[in-house]
């Protein structure tokens, strides 16, 4: 029988159990923290990496788990060698703008930071609705080795569709996302393809063949649709980049979808630039969009091999050129043949006025822009498509 005295040495280790047992669970587990790409949440930007094929996210690195093109997620660097972890992050307030988005995963190295981006079910159409700069709430529910974290809601500010991300800087470096802009060309709008029927009805060409022809057939095809752009009313008018910042500083450019531009003959550079772009897809050439600091033009190429390619000023449509471009005059020469009528000459000015304008001006730029440096790059639309980028939707 065992007495009071023999029963305190296993009482005593008894309680050096539990409360080891006890002292383990409640050890604080390692701090986590939420994780987006831009600080913000950029609609454009969002729908524009959602389908990427040839991710620009650092795909390769261990320590990026999930979604290589994600944007939403947690940061987080386990205590432990293979920390299993799983991560939920929930739209909690209106507008809905994702589904319950989660991930399970075992991190294999302790200390090391990792992010965790879970594949982000995305509402499009309510993306591409948001017009205004909201913010939502997002809810993320973490569980690290079976133990449930008490969950954290966070507010997100949302940004209006027609902000397209350019550039976004951080402590270490500068990263280019002017890219973005090809998710704004939409050649399958139906306003586009009414550009082209009713350069057809007026007979300004016979038909629209792209590449089969030579230049001055390129340039007859792209004069019809400035002749109509033109006349129904299609201007400039000066709406600046602006710059916001969210947790980071992301300047971007105001640039309307191709539902408004088909819509609104007010257009700033970069819209005219977009919209002058879906225009040229939709004809079967390849277009190019081109920023600079401050501007944005436009440019095509002449033949379907890309051997030689000429720049497009937006902003001068309906403009009158108060000089006679000399060095475009042959072209000007061969586009008129023997028109007599005054509105096809007026058109065909503007038209050789603005090739000019623009073609001197990537001249002017052309080392920084294929250097790439910061604030400079001219985005091809069809390598755009290959890699994924698709239009912006609104339905």
């Amino acid at each position: 029988m065992l007495t009071p005295k023999a029963l305190c040495p296993l009482l005593l280790a008894a309680v050096f159990l539990v409360s080891g047992t006890v002292a383990a669970q409640n050890t604080p587990a390692p701090e986590w923290e939420p994780y987006h790409e831009l600080g913000d949440l950029y609609p454009s930007f969002a729908l524009a990496v959602a389908n990427l094929t040839d991710s620009t996210m650092d795909a390769k690195d261990e320590t990026n788990i999930g979604d290589p093109n994600g944007i939403m997620g947690i940061v987080f660097t386990p205590d432990r060698d293979d920390t299993r972890i799983s991560v939920q992050l929930t739209c909690a307030s209106e507008p809905k703008l994702f589904g319950p988005a989660m991930i399970e995963v075992t991190l294999p190295a302790a200390g090391e930071e990792y992010r965790i981006t879970p594949v982000m079910a995305f509402d499009q159409a309510k993306l591409a609705s948001i017009r205004q700069p909201t913010t939502v709430s997002v809810t993320y529910t973490v569980t690290i080795n079976g133990q449930r974290q008490p969950p954290r809601t966070e507010p997100l500010r949302v940004h209006s569709i027609n902000e397209c991300p350019l550039v976004l800087t951080d402590d270490n470096d500068d990263a280019t996302m002017d890219w973005v802009v090809a998710a704004y060309v939409d050649e399958d709008h139906p306003g586009v393809k009414q550009v082209l029927d009713e350069a057809l009805a007026k007979r300004y060409v016979d038909s629209f063949v792209a590449y089969e022809g030579d230049q001055t057939r390129v340039y007859r095809q792209v004069l019809a649709v400035w002749q109509v752009l033109q006349e129904r009313g299609n201007r400039y008018t000066a709406l600046d980049a602006n710059t916001s910042g969210g947790t980071r500083d992301v300047p971007v450019q105001t640039i309307q979808l191709a539902d408004e531009s088909v819509r609104n003959p007010k257009a700033n550079c970069a819209d005219g630039s977009v919209l002058m772009a879906s225009i040229l897809r939709k004809m079967g050439l390849s277009a190019v969009v081109v920023f600079i600091p401050g501007h944005v033009f436009v440019g095509f190429d002449l033949d379907e091999f890309g051997e030689k390619q000429v720049y497009l000023e937006t902003t001068l449509l309906g403009v009158e050129p108060v000089y006679a471009p000399a060095a475009e005059k042959q072209l000007a020469e061969q586009l008129l043949g023997n028109t007599t009528d005054a509105k096809t000459q007026a058109a065909v000015r503007s038209f050789v006025a603005a090739i000019e304008s623009a073609n001197q001006t990537y001249a002017q730029h052309r080392n920084r822009i294929q250097d790439g440096v910061i604030g400079y790059a001219a985005v091809p639309i069809d390598d755009a498509r290959q890699e994924g980028i698709r239009p912006i939707r609104v339905k």
